[in-house]
């Protein structure tokens, strides 16, 4: 009948409108470049390179004209792309002032950039666990009643409907 199938219809889009809620919500924090980057700089840093060759190599993945720039607009790019990287930045520019060794202070940099993205995942999946709920509750749960006891009670209604005063 018609009001089946509008509650099939009701009870599937609650079902898929939670899914789609939970999906969302359960995504990992998006992993940024910016560790990767520190290691990529600290290995050429280990191989031998000078902090320009090394800072030239690892933005030539992104940047095209990264071997053709001044260290100055390497840096500045290096800026621009994220917050987080602002004392790496200093770190390479007060390297290249005082030639300060720079691949140990690059590699416990990027370590520590390691934990405390690891913290926040943590922290993410605690917040998670609990946000997961509401979906579950106002999607997954009315659905499931809806599609599996609404046909239950209109099965046992509908005979007694028919038998009159």
């Amino acid at each position: 009948s018609m009001v089946g199938l509008l509650i099939v219809f009701f009870g599937v889009s609650l079902q898929m409108l939670g899914r789609k809620w939970i999906a969302r919500l359960l995504t990992p924090i998006a992993a940024s470049r910016d560790t990767e980057l520190v290691d990529e700089i600290a290995a050429a840093l280990e191989a031998g390179f000078s902090v320009h060759q090394a800072v030239a190599l690892s933005l030539s993945t992104q940047h095209s004209a990264a071997p053709h720039m001044t260290f100055d607009e390497m840096l500045t790019a290096l800026r621009g792309k994220s917050p987080e990287l602002s004392p790496m930045i200093d770190l390479l520019a007060s390297a290249t002032e005082h030639g300060l060794p720079l691949a140990e202070r690059l590699n416990e940099f990027a370590a520590a950039q390691r934990a405390r993205r690891a913290d926040d995942s943590r922290a993410h999946i605690r917040r998670m666990s609990v946000k997961a709920n509401v979906p579950l509750v106002v999607c997954v749960l009315p659905s499931f009643i809806l599609l599996s006891f609404t046909p239950l009670v209109v099965s046992i209604v509908a005979p007694l409907s028919s038998v009159g005063p």
